[in-house]
């Protein structure tokens, strides 16, 4: 699954408040979606995930690394900071592509 796609499945998820999946501390975050992106990501499973519940399955396991200390609080941040990367770039030609709409009209 692409990253920004694993996002906005994470950020309607939180919207509509089904996260009693996500570990406790990040129900409610700003960053929440970034952050349950990324604990799939370091557990390797992200390019994998078909489905939502696969997701889910694979940031459950990457929470469970990163408590288990088999990944660190570092790795999980830079794959954070990839995915918000991603949707800032994603924002910015969304952004582009639309200013370029209004300047043709």
């Amino acid at each position: 699954m692409l990253r920004l796609d694993a996002h906005a499945i994470f950020v309607c998820q939180q919207d509509r408040g089904d996260v009693s999946r996500w570990p406790e501390e990040l129900r409610g975050e700003v960053q929440g979606p970034a952050a349950m992106v990324a604990l799939a990501d370091i557990a390797g499973r992200l390019d994998d995930a078909d489905s939502e519940a696969e997701l889910i399955e694979a940031a459950q396991h990457g929470a469970s690394l990163l408590d288990g200390a088999v990944v660190s609080v570092a790795q999980w941040s830079a794959a954070i900071e990839r995915t918000l990367r991603d949707v800032l770039e994603w924002g910015d030609a969304i952004e582009a592509r639309l200013n370029e709409a209004a300047a043709n009209n």
